[in-house]
């Protein structure tokens, strides 16, 4: 990998084009590959999403870290807890680490092969309020 420049779209689509099943493996849609049954299937696709959501009926509480604070909350309720919310919580502050730039739309497009269906799978959980709150 460390032949491409991450910060090009096309070296991505490049980079991503140049890996053999294995590598490929290991950056498709991981969410959504480590919800479902079959982990090894070779690619993740729009029914691997399907399988996941139902799987993760059988969970308790989800939550999502854009905010952590309220998932911690609902969690520890959960188990008659409670949480005090700490004040010096730090946010990732490797933007820009290997030139990716989430602002920038062509590398988000050529990102989206490997996300696409965590995406999707995201959604749901989003407007079908399946999460913590």
């Amino acid at each position: 990998m460390k032949q491409f420049d991450l910060s090009n779209a096309s070296e991505i689509t490049k980079m991503l084009n140049s890996f053999e099943p294995r590598e490929y493996h290991l950056f498709d849609n991981v969410q959504t590959r480590y919800l479902r049954k079959n982990t090894s299937k070779p690619q993740i696709s729009k029914s691997d999403v399907d399988e996941a959501i139902e799987n993760l009926k059988e969970f308790d509480v989800i939550g999502f870290d854009k905010n952590i604070n309220q998932f911690l909350t609902s969690i520890l309720n959960h188990f008659g807890l409670v949480y005090t919310p700490t004040t010096n919580r730090v946010d990732n502050a490797l933007n820009h680490k290997f030139g990716l730039e989430a602002s920038d739309e062509s590398i988000c497009e050529a990102l989206k092969p490997l996300v696409v269906h965590d995406l999707a799978l995201y959604q749901y959980l989003e407007t079908n309020h399946f999460y913590a709150n």
